[in-house]
């Protein structure tokens, strides 16, 4: 490991040491004493030395007490190609159109409804509008709340919090022999 200190994050790895590292099996030490070692190095953030394993985890920097990249047989790793390949695939899922967004939608606009929550929706418009004043674009998640009142706006993303976001979490040897 390199200690060159204008290039080392605080794993103690260089910005290209990470770089050869991606697609490796890695150790996540955190510092409440937990240990993520199911995950391969996806990237760390340059900024913010967030840590994303393929898993899909972001791990921020202020809970991880090191990072340790596993080294050996060819189960250890996968190539970057894949990695992408495999983001890619998911991205696409996060599309309006795609059956995945159509799911949260509904599941929301139900939920909505459960609550007594006046929703006007429509199968052409990817937008859920609340009374008028609320909009919830895809993914349908608190970040994707648009409204104008402070309280109401609180109000909805509470509401959205308690939907549960089903997501099929991503099997990296199933998608790797499929892809082969």
């Amino acid at each position: 490991m390199s200690n060159n200190d204008n290039d080392n994050s605080p794993y103690g790895l260089t910005f290209i040491e990470i770089e050869a590292s991606l697609g490796q099996k890695v150790i996540v030490h955190l510092k409440n004493g937990e240990i993520i070692d199911d995950g391969f190095l996806y990237n760390v953030d340059p900024v913010t030395f967030t840590v994303l394993l393929l898993k899909i985890l972001a791990i921020m920097q202020s809970i991880v007490e090191s990072l340790e990249v596993k080294t050996g047989g060819t189960r250890d790793s996968i190539s970057k190609e894949k990695l992408d390949s495999l983001i890619t695939t998911r991205v696409r899922d996060f599309a309006n159109t795609s059956e995945k967004m159509k799911a949260r939608k509904r599941d929301v606009i139900s939920f909505l409804k459960s609550n007594r929550i006046q929703v006007i929706h429509t199968p052409e418009d990817p937008i859920i509008h609340i009374m008028d004043r609320a909009h919830i674009s895809p993914p349908y998640v608190p970040d994707s709340i648009r409204c104008n009142n402070e309280i109401m706006l609180k109000r909805v993303k509470d509401l959205i919090l308690k939907v549960p976001f089903v997501y099929d979490s991503i099997d990296v040897d199933q998608e790797t022999q499929r892809r082969q």
